[in-house]
């Protein structure tokens, strides 16, 4: 195991380490548990998020030492275990003579939000290999690490340490800092949200151009981490829209949420050990039949209980009648399956053309395979079959020697038929 192997386990194992502490820390001296939604976040957010992140980064580590990725889902793990806050908050008051471990404590607060943010923007540059797409996407990566360089520099050196965001009233002093308080605020704090901005632009639009020119393997492999982004994201944005539904509810997505954050450490995982990679178009089309089907079959009972219930009431002055749920669960069912089969055509007509395309080439020489018995009818058909579908430079078809069999006129000039010898 190489040295880049074995400082990635270790980090790993002081992650589990320390989550677990954290954990068990958390549950026994909080009262503030009283549900499960609240055991399964601090659960989730305490304890899973970081051991996957961390297990995860050190496999990659393990399989491609020096590919960055992995430092880079390493940091995310470390920022979730390091307990600087709970210290922090450990006291009600500024000591008279601060320990170093309070003050570094502050220190690393105060920057420590670096290592959740700036992966988001540097994965996107350097994956799946690891470098930028090319030489010119270097000055992103400077421009990312300058913006971290300046923001550790100013909670290294600035004068007051506060507890503002932890909703306290009392400073400590910092003994190197010569920077006034709002030194950020005054002179850094517009073009440091337009740098921010960019950043998150450019480092996207850096994918995409990795992605026009990248080769087969490299294509399926962005495909996974744009899946797994938009597959939490689909779920993370009505996060807030789900709040009227109830606190229970909304507490629950909540947490499923924030579980598929997993899902993007497992799909750069997946697509950088990439071991018989798993076709990822397949997925994503299953992901959009099954979606559209879904909310279909939704609108379509939802819809006929309220009907249902409207002409029940009128009928029989009864608006609840379990009659009237009974047909439309009845109704869904039955249109499972036809909607399947209309979803999943007009996905693949609309979304997967070509593919489309050769599904019906094969389709249609299989019903002349069927119905035809004469080969001189058959080959050519087999061969435009062929070009239709699969698009080679060359298609070649070998016979037996003595059958003459003339080039069909839509057989384009790159076919060709051979004999074979008895």
């Amino acid at each position: 195991m190489n040295k880049a192997a074995r400082l990635a386990w270790v980090f790993c194992g002081l992650i589990v380490l320390l989550s677990l502490f954290n954990l068990v820390k958390t549950l026994l001296g909080s009262s503030s548990i009283e549900n499960q939604g609240d055991f399964g976040s601090v659960v989730l957010v305490g304890f899973l998020i970081p051991v996957v992140f961390a297990v995860l980064a050190a496999l990659i580590l393990a399989r491609q030492p020096k590919n960055v990725i992995g430092w880079l889902l390493m940091m995310p793990a470390l920022a979730g275990v390091i307990p600087a806050e709970a210290y922090i908050r450990s006291f009600s008051s500024a000591p008279a003579h601060p320990s170093l471990l309070l003050l570094m404590a502050f220190w690393y607060y105060n920057w420590s939000w670096l290592l959740l943010i700036f992966p988001v923007f540097f994965i996107p540059v350097l994956f799946p290999t690891g470098k930028p797409p090319s030489p010119r996407w270097r000055w992103l990566l400077i421009a990312g690490l300058s913006m971290c360089g300046l923001l550790i520099f100013l909670a290294t050196f600035t004068k007051i340490y506060d507890t503002s965001s932890f909703n306290m009233d009392w400073t400590l002093v910092n003994p190197i800092g010569f920077l006034p308080p709002d030194f950020f605020d005054r002179y850094f704090a517009v073009p440091w949200v337009v740098g921010l901005n960019s950043l998150t632009l450019l480092s996207v639009v850096s994918l995409f151009v990795r992605y026009r020119s990248a080769p087969s393997m490299e294509r399926q492999q962005i495909k996974w981490l744009l899946y797994a982004c938009a597959l939490f994201a689909v779920f993370y944005i009505p996060t807030d829209w789900i709040s009227v539904l109830g606190p229970g509810i909304s507490a629950l997505w909540t947490m499923f949420s924030i579980a598929l954050i997993l899902a993007i450490p497992a799909a750069i995982a997946i697509a950088i050990l990439r071991f018989r990679l798993w076709d990822i178009d397949v997925i994503i089309r299953r992901t959009l039949q099954y979606s559209l089907v879904t909310g279909l079959l939704a609108l379509i009972y939802f819809g006929s209980v309220l009907l249902g219930q409207r002409v029940a009431g009128a009928l029989t002055g009864e608006p609840d009648s379990t009659l009237v749920l009974v047909v439309s669960t009845l109704l869904v069912a039955a249109l499972f399956n036809p909607l399947r089969t209309r979803a999943q055509d007009f996905i693949d007509r609309r979304f997967y053309r070509r593919k489309y395309d050769a599904l019906q080439t094969l389709a249609a020489f299989t019903q002349a395979a069927r119905d035809e018995t004469r080969l001189e009818a058959l080959v050519p058909a087999l061969l435009q079959a062929v070009q239709d579908s699969v698009e080679p430079e060359q298609a070649w078809l070998w016979l037996k020697k003595g059958r003459k069999i003339g080039v069909h006129a839509g057989i384009r000039p790159h076919t060709h038929l051979f004999s074979l010898e008895e």
